[in-house]
């Protein structure tokens, strides 16, 4: 597994590995991703020992499947049943 850095790769080394395909701007975009948001970075924050990226967000891609998320310290189960609001 790479993650985190952890494997002694250079940027272009790790996003060439099985597993990501370039989107149409060429940015590495992971395979089978339930929902991907692609666009332009606005501005950078830096917050405590991160830092945050704001995106004006020109494409949004999902799949009808069932998510897996981290929130309040706890996984939780997300049924890709319900809807939520379509975007223009």
């Amino acid at each position: 597994m790479h993650f985190a850095g952890m494997t002694g790769l250079e940027m272009e080394e790790r996003f060439a590995l099985e597993g990501w395909k370039p989107n149409q701007h060429q940015v590495p975009v992971l395979n089978g991703a339930l929902t991907t948001l692609e666009g332009r970075i606005s501005d950078m924050k830096e917050v405590g020992t991160h830092t945050v990226f704001f995106l004006e967000v020109e494409a949004i891609t999902t799949q009808d499947k069932d998510a897996l998320m981290y929130f309040d310290r706890q996984f939780k189960h997300l049924q890709a049943d319900v809807k939520v609001a379509e975007v223009a």
